[in-house]
């Protein structure tokens, strides 16, 4: 209980008031009962166990109100704190999604090895992803295919995916209509959402919704990514480029180059290594054991390196 210093409220003491009331839980203990219910209670108020009347008079903002009796007077003691009680539980909550990743490390081939290969995915005429075609790594008796297989014809009871870690593996639908494995890169939007995707076994990326994105099996991890990334030695983008159509993301070759290349790589190709690490460099012939990208330097879309 107090009254106000001077007979009246100060700007400071009015601040003060704010400063520690607003926004905060308070504990109240009533003083009197007013005769008219529409009259307000007498009150003391406590902010963590502390008077907000004795708050005041400290900062002299106001004094005691000397004019009270002795049986209105309430010792200022903090009320028992309120605590909340929380029933916590499980109960209903969907199990929190496993997040799977990295894939298995694929085996690189030693330097000088030679291998019959198929190529994936072109970035650029000197820059693609390529299978090595030897015999098939089998995960308890099966192949990948015969896996990825056996999922798709359930793929119906996976559920979606529902977080989206970069670098977490998932399964995520294919220009074919089927699920293939994919490495989660980054969100591509967020109005629609839409993330983007690499294909572990192909190499190309994909730009999807949620809905076309599907919790992979664990077994499927441990196949190794099919697609290796390749540099292809002895040419390079040409010092000239006369053709205006480029590839956007990387302008110092030309589509007619990527164009020629992707028909270059048609038919039987072998790859042998030249470095291994830290990248892996090859060299690719064709059926006939020539070098396949001649064709490039003949008509200029490339240069030797």
């Amino acid at each position: 209980m107090f009254a106000q210093a001077g007979e009246k409220w100060q700007p400071d003491a009015v601040a003060l008031i704010k400063n520690v009331l607003l926004h905060r839980s308070v504990a109240i203990q009533v003083v009197e009962l007013p005769a008219d219910p529409r009259a307000p209670l007498m009150v003391h108020v406590f902010l963590d166990g502390m008077s907000l009347s004795r708050i005041l008079c400290h900062h002299e903002h106001a004094s005691m109100d000397q004019t009270l009796s002795v049986s209105k007077e309430v010792k200022a003691e903090p009320p028992a704190p309120v605590l909340d009680d929380w029933d916590m539980n499980t109960k209903g909550l969907t199990p929190e999604e496993p997040l799977l990743g990295p894939f298995a490390d694929p085996n690189l081939p030693q330097v000088g090895w030679c291998f019959q290969v198929q190529v994936k995915h072109l970035i650029t005429p000197n820059e693609l992803f390529l299978c090595f075609l030897e015999d098939d790594v089998l995960v308890d008796g099966e192949t990948l295919d015969e896996a990825l297989d056996r999922v798709n014809a359930n793929i119906h009871s996976l559920p979606h995916l529902s977080s989206f870690p970069p670098g977490g593996a998932c399964l995520a639908e294919y220009s074919d209509g089927h699920y293939y494995r994919a490495k989660l890169v980054k969100f591509a939007s967020v109005e629609p959402v839409k993330i983007l995707v690499q294909h572990v076994d192909f190499g190309s990326y994909d730009t999807l919704p949620p809905s076309k994105l599907l919790q992979m099996p664990t077994e499927l991890l441990r196949f190794p990514p099919e697609a290796i990334k390749v540099k292809v030695v002895g040419f390079q983008a040409p010092s000239v480029n006369w053709h205006e159509d480029v590839l956007s993301y990387s302008p110092e070759w030309s589509v007619k180059a990527l164009m020629e290349m992707v028909d270059l790589l048609h038919g039987s190709i072998s790859a042998t290594v030249v470095m291994n690490e830290p990248e892996l460099k090859v060299r690719l012939y064709n059926q006939d054991g020539e070098l396949v990208h001649l064709p490039l330097l003949n008509s200029r879309l490339a240069d030797l390196a």
